[in-house]
């Protein structure tokens, strides 16, 4: 029987698993994964709070004391710690059903922070990552922050 290896894709923030699909038709096209002793498999979701796990039930609290400086409280904002704990959930269940196989991660800014964090807490949950631009730690800059914060704060909630 051909091994199988599963890649597991993570976007990133403000992103949607959709976003994985260009890139999911271009490796199942890649001569490397033709190789018919190897069967591969690609796996998305979506973070909460993002594509079909959106979820708006919280309102955030929004914080204009310094109108200069306008802040956003909400349970998503300690994006660190609650992406790695979805990660950890779902590479425990994946473990639990497919033991056999190798579980290769693939994230983007926060979902590679996920895989990454996931990783040192739980070493050999993954065959190999492949993470671009993992976000770490907090925003400690009061430019970077008003600026994530001004430009969130203009999106649309529903199209």
């Amino acid at each position: 029987m051909a091994k199988t290896i599963t890649f597991l894709l993570a976007h990133g923030a403000g992103f949607c698993k959709e976003i994985w699909e260009p890139v999911v038709r271009r490796l199942r096209s890649s001569p490397l994964l033709q190789d018919a002793a190897v069967n591969t498999e690609f796996v998305s979701f979506d973070f909460k709070y993002h594509g079909s796990n959106r979820d708006e039930s919280e309102t955030p609290q929004l914080n204009l004391s310094d109108p200069m400086s306008p802040r956003v409280h909400h349970s998503a904002g300690d994006l660190t710690t609650w992406t790695t704990a979805e990660m950890l959930r779902r590479v425990r269940a994946f473990k639990n059903k497919h033991p056999e196989r190798v579980l290769v991660g693939i994230g983007h800014s926060m979902g590679a922070c996920a895989l990454w964090n996931a990783e040192v807490q739980q070493p050999g949950s993954f065959g190999a990552l492949i993470l671009f631009e993992p976000v770490y730690g907090d925003l400690n800059t009061d430019a970077v922050t008003n600026f994530l914060v001004s430009i969130t704060l203009q999106r649309e909630s529903s199209w």
